[in-house]
């Protein structure tokens, strides 16, 4: 946290006496690979330039696929003496990579290049969409220390992750509309690269075009498999939400997934998925980057997992870019490579990703009544929260209230001395009665006579 040393002067809000104000900026963030409070462009971001390297690093144009493409922007970042450098196959046909990373650019050298924009007389800068992408200059380069920021901006990780989710999900289901290797994919990796078994050829006329089946995607067999699988799964209270209610054996396909949904299944149920039904050159690359967001995620960092992941970045988007067509890698997938270092600088993802922030704007949008007065009506809530708040405290213990929630399992029912049973136990439901066959009370005994204190002094 870095303080301003002089300040701005400013006047109190009932007074005009003059004050000396601090002000503070850790950095920015935003939901997607843009610079809003640094007035970065959105749209130049989200095409053709990556908001980390700028302008050194420039994505390649699919012509089939209309869009930009991050496919190997990677190699550069490998060490100089790396095999992929010299692949000439699995990567762009015929193009060895001799170029070296750029560097990453200091707070202090993004200020030099904003102060150095010249405005163009139709608008706008000098330059813009070819040697740069600024659209405007941010009140927060006055700052005085702005120069000293390590990071001045974060790249949420939260959506990165829910991307490489959802890409990586429909893509491995082959869903219609969600899938990065569809048939204009194809086409463009055969113009790219030398992978002749997934090539297309132009049909006959009046006929459809039909593509082979690829390494990393699963049949229909498997696929309901999967998705049966996922119909048992059984979570910890609060860990995750029930998954099985959005499956549809139809369609083959879960609905309805979110965020954090993505997040719970590339980090925990993504290799465990797709182990045994895909190759295992393709399943070990999987595993490894569902372990690399689990690290990245972790509550707490370690320098040296941090350095080496640095370095398994690159190397980990070169196996991907050797499995998929150039069509998967939108310009969000680079990102990746810039998460390990941000790490390294603004410490564990749990400060610096969107989920508090989504969490608050929903509580937002839900004070909102009235449509027209959206400030008027969020203030009017605020204030009956507080009155409800300081009320609350002088009702009576067992009044349920919103400071004093019942509980969501029936505790009253627990009247057992035994450790095993002590806590917050008993069904969430009605008691109903069943009929224990002979395995089913083995079972049960074995758990009790293992895990019940009191049986220890009588066991040997």
């Amino acid at each position: 946290m870095i303080w301003s040393r002089h300040g701005t002067k400013g006047c109190g809000p009932m007074t005009e006496q003059q004050r000396q104000i601090l002000e503070c900026m850790f950095g920015t963030n935003s939901p997607c690979m843009t610079y809003p409070r640094m007035a970065y462009s959105a749209a130049c971001v989200l095409t053709r330039r990556c908001p980390t390297c700028k302008a050194a690093l420039q994505f390649i144009w699919l012509r089939k696929g209309g869009k930009y493409s991050s496919f190997d922007k990677h190699r550069q970042f490998l060490p100089a003496d790396h095999p992929f450098r010299q692949d000439v196959k699995n990567f762009t046909k015929g193009v060895k990579i001799t170029e070296i990373a750029p560097p990453i650019m200091t707070g202090a050298a993004i200020h030099a290049q904003i102060d150095a924009l010249r405005v163009n007389d139709g608008g706008g800068f000098v330059g813009y969409g070819e040697e740069h992408a600024w659209t405007q200059k941010s009140g927060l380069w006055r700052l005085p220390y702005i120069d000293d920021i390590l990071l001045p901006h974060n790249i949420d990780v939260m959506h990165t992750e829910k991307n490489w989710g959802e890409a990586l999900f429909g893509t491995v289901m082959d869903i219609s509309d969600k899938t990065k290797d569809n048939v204009k994919a194809r086409v463009d990796l055969a113009m790219l690269c030398d992978r002749p078994r997934y090539e297309m050829r132009s049909p006959g006329p009046g006929r459809k075009w039909k593509k082979t089946q690829a390494d990393f995607v699963l049949t229909r067999a498997q696929k309901k498999e999967a998705l049966e699988w996922i119909q048992k799964l059984q979570f910890p209270d609060g860990y995750a939400v029930n998954l099985r209610r959005g499956v549809n054996l139809t369609t083959m396909r879960i609905n309805g997934l979110k965020s954090h949904d993505y997040h719970i299944w590339i980090e925990r149920l993504l290799p465990v998925m797709v182990r045994g039904y895909l190759p295992d050159n393709v399943w070990l690359v999987l595993a490894e980057l569902s372990n690399f967001f689990r690290q990245l995620c972790a509550k707490e960092l370690s320098r040296a997992v941090i350095a080496d992941m640095e370095k398994m970045a690159p190397v980990l988007l070169c196996k991907l870019e050797k499995i998929f067509p150039p069509a998967f890698f939108n310009p969000m997938q680079h990102l990746l490579l810039h998460l390990p270092y941000e790490a390294r600088m603004g410490g564990p993802v749990q400060f610096r990703w969107c989920y508090p922030v989504e969490r608050c704007q929903k509580v937002l949008r839900t004070k909102c009544k009235n449509k027209c007065k959206i400030e008027a009506s969020i203030a009017e809530a605020y204030i009956l929260e507080e009155v409800s708040n300081f009320t609350t405290k002088y009702y009576g213990e067992k009044l349920p209230s919103v400071h004093n929630p019942p509980p969501r399992y029936n505790a009253g029912d627990n009247e057992s001395s035994l450790s095993i049973f002590r806590g917050q136990l008993g069904s969430a439901s009605d008691a109903r009665y069943k009929t224990l066959n002979h395995e089913e009370w083995r079972r049960i005994m074995l758990y009790l006579l293992t895990n019940l204190s009191e049986v220890e002094p009588y066991i040997g």
